[in-house]
């Protein structure tokens, strides 16, 4: 018979283990020295742009890196998005780090891609919206990817019209799938 604080010791294994294993399917997630693997869609109004930046990342430190992805928007969206490969019907977590100058201008999406990673419009996306001002603020959200898909848009937007700043900086994107939570615990 078990006892009750080995199945609490078992639980919380189990709980270490997963964030200790979990893969980040995202390709140059903390911008270190560049923006690869991005795909960068500014809007055609002046001053937009979507680039790396030696500014100070959220982590702050050498051992990370210094950088950051740098979306300027003064009027019109702009965004950068990286195509992920997914399973379908497993349940995904994705999260990013912001700063930005105005609550609301910066966004996380994931849409549902056919397979040649294109937003055909089928599914909604999942979304979050960033509300901190002039701090780093970590937003998440997490979606169970439709039966027919098997790619991910990572889509991280600045929606323009901030008169304060038009840039919004991101870091530290995750795109992991949260395995030990699939069928209520039943595939371990």
């Amino acid at each position: 018979m078990y006892t009750f604080s080995f199945l609490r010791a078992l639980a919380l294994f189990l709980l270490t283990a997963t964030a200790a294993f979990a893969q980040n399917f995202i390709d140059n997630p903390y911008f270190d020295s560049d923006i690869d693997y991005w795909q960068a869609y500014p809007s055609a109004e002046a001053g937009a742009q979507v680039t790396w930046t030696p500014r100070t990342d959220h982590f702050d430190t050498q051992e990370s890196g210094i950088g950051g992805l740098q979306i300027s928007a003064p009027n019109n969206e702009s965004f950068a998005e990286q195509c992920v490969g997914i399973e379908n019907d497993q349940l995904y977590i994705v999260s990013v780090w912001v700063h930005e100058q105005c609550a609301g201008a910066a966004d996380l999406y994931v849409f549902w891609g056919n397979n040649d990673c294109v937003n055909d419009g089928k599914y909604d996306p999942i979304r979050v919206r960033a509300t901190q001002i002039g701090e780093w603020e970590r937003i998440q959200i997490s979606g169970v990817a439709p039966h027919d898909r098997r790619r991910a848009l990572v889509t991280l937007i600045n929606v323009g019209g901030c008169a304060t700043d038009p840039s919004a900086y991101f870091d530290g994107v995750n795109f992991l799938s949260d395995w030990i939570f699939k069928d209520s615990f039943e595939s371990l």
